[in-house]
């Protein structure tokens, strides 16, 4: 098309439509340009079906949402995504300042959350009293699991009064019979 002819707006919206375009401009440069300013979607996190979530809690599905790297996985229901979102950032927050890592958190729909943290522990808090039941792990970790976290495969934090803890397996060395 010509120069004049060209509709912007539909060329902004066809780029939009991308899953990685998070917006576009599009104006006219005398005497024979187009510019174009792109704004790229920035993932936060893979999210319950391969999807991923942009940092403004916005659901895409790109062809290829391996190129995003390394990144905590979320799950949850959709409508609930900001939901998911602000409860990682604070449980993220809270266990980086203690040098642990964050993995992921899934909200389950009928209301449970569990945590999973980078060494591979999974901590189970159900849907009342999140915040102190993650707190009371918080404490529990630090006081009496961190010098055996490599031995913790699962802390359920369910309880009133503490934790309950699952081990994982020890191996043993099998001797061949004779």
């Amino acid at each position: 098309k010509s120069y004049f002819a060209t509709d912007l707006s539909e060329i902004k919206a066809s780029l939009e439509r991308r899953p990685w375009v998070e917006s576009a401009a599009v104006r006219r440069v005398w005497p024979d340009r187009l510019v174009i300013d792109i704004r790229e979607k920035k993932p936060l996190a893979y999210w319950t079906d391969g999807r991923l979530v942009s940092r403004t809690g916005e659901l895409f599905a790109p062809s290829n949402p391996e190129v995003a790297g390394r990144l905590p996985r979320l799950a949850g229901p959709d409508e609930r995504v900001r939901d998911v979102i602000n409860m990682a950032r604070t449980m993220s927050d809270r266990l980086v300042a203690r040098g642990l890592g964050f993995s992921g958190l899934a909200l389950e729909h009928r209301g449970a959350w569990t945590l999973q943290l980078a060494n591979g522990i999974e901590v189970v808090l159900g849907r009342d009293q999140v915040e102190q039941r993650f707190e009371r792990f918080i404490t529990v970790y630090e006081n009496r699991l961190a010098a055996r976290s490599d031995e913790v495969s699962r802390v359920d934090a369910r309880y009133t009064n503490g934790v309950a803890v699952k081990w994982k397996a020890v191996e043993t060395a099998s001797s061949p019979k004779s």
